[in-house]
């Protein structure tokens, strides 16, 4: 079980990844305090590659030590940062 949905996370992430670049290459804000900074910091793809790379990483690290809820709650969380940037995106194109 666990299994299946790490692999719901990873492509929750990729989703993640994919339309918030679309949102800033759009003029939108990156909403998370953190990423944005990091952005700021070191700019957009290695704050991407680098933060989505750790928290991968530790998943995996101490994925023997994470129960089942562990994952549903990050899932949650990750199903609707990326239904809102969704939204976001298809907003951009109602615009037109």
């Amino acid at each position: 079980m666990k299994e299946i949905l790490f692999f719901i996370f990873i492509v929750l992430q990729v989703g993640d990844v994919i339309s918030t670049l679309y949102v800033i290459k759009h003029e939108g804000l990156e909403l998370n305090p953190i990423m944005r900074f990091l952005i700021e910091k070191i700019g957009v793809k290695k704050a991407f590659i680098g933060s989505k790379f750790l928290i991968i990483f530790f998943l995996i690290a101490f994925y023997g030590v994470y129960d089942v809820w562990v994952f549903v709650v990050l899932i949650m969380v990750y199903a609707v940062v990326l239904y809102n940037n969704i939204i976001l995106v298809k907003s951009f194109h109602d615009d037109r």
